[in-house]
């Protein structure tokens, strides 16, 4: 990227070397320095890296996994509020509240980090909506894909059907 330095900056880099006010006054008078408008130069510039937020994550996530952004937001927020470092009392981790045997399945090394996070919980649960149908498919995230089997739909936990219930209804389709 180039850089237009003008006589200020020059001035600025300079005058720490300066040891008497003399050189200064004598740096400033240069006939050629003077007549000189700008100095331009290639200089590096370090791109300021930004810090990528859970909803973008989630955005990405969605997007490559097939699912609506707002849908899988809705998991989220169900899950753990959005919170990287909720652990839930039965040991599910993370901003999609991964259980162990799906942090193994999805080779996740740190259910903490919101990007490894995100992007298994968005497969797993494309995986569980494409087998079973949108409704049934969040039951199987939330109470395991062998309780939907094993009751042929919404298995009768009250906190599955709660969780059906609000995500749908977050989601927009109540």
């Amino acid at each position: 990227m180039k850089v237009i330095l003008d006589i200020f900056v020059i001035v600025l880099l300079f005058f720490p070397l300066m040891s008497r006010e003399n050189d200064l006054k004598e740096f400033l008078d240069m006939k050629d320095l003077l007549t000189m408008k700008s100095l331009v130069c290639e200089l590096p510039v370090r791109e300021e890296k930004k810090e990528r937020t859970v909803h973008d994550i989630i955005k990405e996530a969605a997007l490559e996994s097939g699912l609506d952004y707002k849908l899988l937001l809705a998991v989220a927020k169900k899950e753990s509020n959005l919170k990287p470092t909720a652990v839930s009392p039965m040991g599910a981790k993370g901003v999609m509240q991964l259980m162990p045997v799906i942090i193994r399945k999805y080779k996740v090394t740190d259910p903490f980090d919101p990007e490894q996070n995100i992007r298994a919980g968005a497969t797993y649960l494309s995986e569980m909506v494409t087998r079973f149908g949108l409704e049934h498919g969040l039951a199987a995230y939330n109470a395991g894909p062998a309780a939907v089997v094993k009751y042929n739909g919404i298995p009768p936990y009250r906190e599955t059907e709660h969780y059906v219930r609000t995500i749908i209804k977050e989601y927009g389709l109540l």
